[in-house]
């Protein structure tokens, strides 16, 4: 870090120990500090430089979780999102302090469920509406929210993105006018601000869900539609290696253990990873929570979301999230207040669940999006 920017951070320690200082603070803390002084704030924007000593000092991950949300008074499948009926948060897990952050859609109407992705300290949420599509990136640094363009031709309503180290990746869809569904994919590069297409997927898949793990990108379930026009259901997920740039096809993916909303067209699921390395899903319609079992690659059953086992019921709906090494579980109903969970995957057999007390969320009942990221 350039000594210029800390020179007068403590006058009373050296540079080096007075950054070690800084760097211990809590991520919240570190906020509050950037206001001391000029110093100060030039320090703790220097994210990239704080990252790298924390690393060097074996200090844990920070995370910051992203969450939307929507009074469902107003329903339908898209939502004029105005600040009064939406909001739109950031998360500290440990503090469990929250930011509110300026509504990204000036009221203009948004699907009422988006996916989101997250990279470095940027977040990233698809805006899709009928006059315009793109992303919105929010820099945490910066405080605001900026315009990023789709890459040419990718012209699509429900497709799913992750973010994974500086890239966030976005696959499938269904193609506007046509309808069909799409087996384009593309890379967008957050530090030159940048699109690369890839390689198209095997299978094409509309409301399929992204999830990166273990530095490869994972494009799970959605539909298609049979030349009869029915929907067709995919079991089946596809693994994309950067290294390599070629997808692979995991053909029974959803049907070992994993339902796939058989009884409905929309098989959008939600998927949790926690450490890189354990993937989590919550069973579609329910509480039931799976984990997959990487050397079997099977699901296999590790409880309920809260602990009872509730029956199937399309009213209530989780999104389920990796936060370092937990998993929290988000728990939405029409008409009922938000409920959030957690708990800690060890050796047990079952998941431990515990509810957490957060304020800010009393009048809202719809989860638009959420997404984890590292800051």
């Amino acid at each position: 870090m350039d000594e210029s920017l800390v020179s007068a951070l403590l006058p009373s320690l050296p540079n080096e120990i007075a950054l070690r200082c800084l760097v211990r603070l809590p991520l919240r803390n570190r906020a509050i500090a950037s206001c001391i002084s000029r110093a100060w704030a030039n320090a703790c924007k220097n994210k990239s430089s704080i990252t790298s000593l924390r690393c060097s000092l074996n200090l844990p991950p920070e995370y910051c979780i992203f969450i939307a949300v929507f009074d469902s008074r107003f329903d339908g499948d898209y939502v004029h999102a105005t600040q009064h009926n939406t909001k739109w948060l950031l998360v500290d897990p440990l503090s469990l302090g929250a930011q509110v952050l300026p509504n990204p859609f000036s009221a203009i109407s948004v699907e009422i469920n988006l996916c989101s992705a997250a990279t470095n300290d940027r977040l990233f949420l698809p805006q899709v509406n009928q006059t315009k599509e793109g992303f919105f990136s929010y820099d945490i640094g910066a405080g605001q929210w900026k315009s990023v363009e789709l890459p040419p031709g990718k012209r699509c309503r429900r497709f799913c993105c992750a973010g994974m180290k500086e890239f966030v990746y976005l696959c499938g869809g269904q193609i506007h006018f046509t309808g069909e569904a799409s087996r384009s994919a593309f890379q967008y590069d957050s530090r030159n601000n940048q699109w690369e297409k890839l390689p198209d997927m095997i299978m094409p898949r509309i409301n399929c869900a992204g999830v990166s793990m273990n530095d490869k990108f994972y494009a799970i379930g959605g539909y298609c539609h049979s030349p009869g026009g029915a929907p067709q259901i995919h079991v089946s997920a596809e693994r994309f290696e950067p290294e390599t740039g070629q997808w692979t096809l995991m053909p029974n993916f959803c049907a070992k253990g994993l339902r796939y909303a058989e009884d409905s067209a929309i098989t959008e699921s939600d998927f949790a990873v926690v450490e890189n390395k354990r993937l989590f899903a919550v069973q579609p319609q329910s509480n039931e929570v799976m984990e997959l079992d990487g050397v079997k690659e099977e699901w296999r059953h590790v409880g309920y979301i809260g602990g009872v086992c509730e029956m199937r019921d399309c009213g209530t709906n989780y999104k389920i999230l990796g936060v370092g090494s937990e998993v929290w579980a988000i728990q939405y109903r029409v008409g009922k207040s938000i409920k959030i969970y957690s708990s800690k995957p060890g050796e047990l057999e079952s998941l431990i669940w515990r509810q957490i007390d957060f304020g800010g969320l009393e009048r809202f009942d719809h989860v638009l999006t959420c997404t984890t990221f590292e800051v």
